[in-house]
């Protein structure tokens, strides 16, 4: 994420990545406020499926991406407080 690259990146694909019980939904979401803190503002698609990210990850989230067109979430325990 350091990388210059990562700044103009149009897809990012982590479904699973540190998800499905190897951290917990805190760390998840610490996470998630990294990649939405790496100025991609390029960014059209993002899969963060199957990572436990609770209801924190989608706040880390909002407002992060401005060209975000896609975001997938499937099989996090997102709740109401989440949405």
């Amino acid at each position: 994420l350091r990388s210059p690259s990562a700044k103009t990146m149009r897809k990012l694909d982590l479904a699973g990545t540190f998800g499905r019980g190897r951290i917990s939904s805190k760390r998840a979401a610490e996470a998630v406020r990294m990649i939405a803190g790496a100025g991609m503002d390029r960014l059209a698609e993002l899969d963060l499926s199957w990572n436990s990210l609770g209801d924190a990850g989608p706040k880390a989230l909002a407002g992060r991406f401005p060209g975000l067109r896609a975001l997938t979430l499937y099989g996090n325990d997102i709740g109401p407080a989440g949405m």
